[in-house]
């Protein structure tokens, strides 16, 4: 199975994911522990895509990532002032 992220992304992944499985990492959107062994995701920021906000719950990640895209689909205006 291959990867949509490239070279820099595996290399940071990599170095944090020695420390997610010594334990100690907090996520960096829920702030909550990310205990060993449970899958995460190296998260990005919302305002800089571009940027590494650090490791995040898998399910903290993925969930942010469908909230963003509802709000995009949602209508934007006043519809009833037509």
């Amino acid at each position: 199975m291959g990867t949509k992220y490239g070279r820099q992304h595996q290399k940071l992944r990599a170095e944090w994911d020695i420390q997610v499985q010594e334990g100690g990492v907090s996520c960096a959107r829920c702030h909550e522990p990310i205990h060993p062994g449970t899958p995460w995701d190296l998260g990005h920021r919302d305002d800089d895509p571009a940027q590494y906000s650090g490791p995040e719950h898998r399910r903290c990640n993925r969930g942010t990532a469908r909230i963003w895209k509802q709000r995009a689909e949602q209508p934007t205006g006043y519809a009833w002032f037509e």
